[in-house]
């Protein structure tokens, strides 16, 4: 079972937020996590590091199966889908074990060792994070305009 916790406001983007990650990960068919008790924090991107980052998403500093989702929620709402579902991939990465963070620059993906000083575009993980997220976002606004319809 999947959790999503939002600490974002105001609550109404927190509340888009969650059902905006609810239909990347049904987007992603990724069955994994129905055997495993995964929670999902949405926050907002650190004060620090704004301007730098749309999101990214965390667990190398977190328990076991708890990832921290940031975005910076300044971004227009359309934005912030494709900055999910980029995020998501990564989240399906780390929940299937391909990627690790090992320490603070040093990821393993699909057991090959990365030291990255900083972010890099051309990181195995990324190409694919890239290569597939317009996919997960089309996926994912079908999905939306489903549970829309629903209501």
């Amino acid at each position: 079972m999947i959790h999503i916790k939002s600490y974002i406001k105001p609550d109404k983007l927190s509340d888009w937020a969650i059902t905006t990650v609810k239909a990347a990960i049904e987007a992603l068919e990724l069955n994994i996590y129905k055997s495993r008790s995964i929670t999902i924090q949405i926050k907002e991107i650190p004060q620090h590091i704004k301007g730098n980052f749309l999101g990214f998403i965390e667990t190398g500093y977190t328990p076991e199966d708890v990832y921290e989702l940031f975005l910076d929620t300044e971004q227009t709402k359309s934005t912030l889908k494709l900055v999910i579902a980029h995020e998501i991939i990564h989240f399906k990465q780390y929940v299937k074990h391909e990627l690790k963070r090992v320490a603070y620059k040093h990821f393993k993906y699909k057991n090959e060792d990365y030291f990255v000083e900083q972010y890099d575009k051309q990181a195995p993980w990324e190409v694919e994070a890239y290569s597939k997220q317009n996919d997960i976002k089309r996926k994912m606004s079908k999905i939306l305009k489903e549970y829309k319809n629903n209501k």
